[in-house]
């Protein structure tokens, strides 16, 4: 059985409701997941950025500024910005044996794209302690 043609009509313009709603949150969801696969790249490079600052500083005669400078040449090149970066205590001052911390924090309006709202208050904080040599 066939039927009419204004029951088609009627269904089909919900069929398209229904396809834009769907539609909606298969986007949302998508790109939140972009979103957030974005954010653990950015903690990896931060990561990482902290890492090579530490190793910099490791060496006896390394100052701070050559080790803050190793952290901004390698966020910069991974385009990050909006970044602080401390080294505590600073590696001019201590002596062989001595730990010291370096900690780069981002906050995650920097390196949002805008879908994840709900984290904009978050920051992203990398730290990593080293033994001076």
């Amino acid at each position: 059985m066939r039927t009419p043609a204004s029951k088609r009509r009627a269904r089909r313009g919900a069929e398209v409701l229904e396809l834009s709603i769907v539609l909606l949150l298969f986007l949302l969801v998508n790109w939140s997941i972009f979103e957030f696969g974005r954010m653990m790249m950015v903690q990896e490079i931060i990561t990482n950025g902290a890492r090579e600052g530490a190793r910099r500083g490791l060496p006896v005669g390394a100052t701070n500024a050559q080790a803050l400078a190793t952290i901004d040449n390698y966020l910069t090149a991974a385009g990050i910005s909006g970044y602080t970066r401390t080294i505590t205590p600073s590696v001019d001052s201590i002596s062989r044996g001595e730990t010291f911390n370096v900690r780069v924090t981002v906050p995650f309006t920097a390196i949002d794209w805008g879908v994840m709202m709900w984290l904009s208050d978050n920051t992203l904080v990398a730290e990593v302690e080293m033994r001076k040599e």
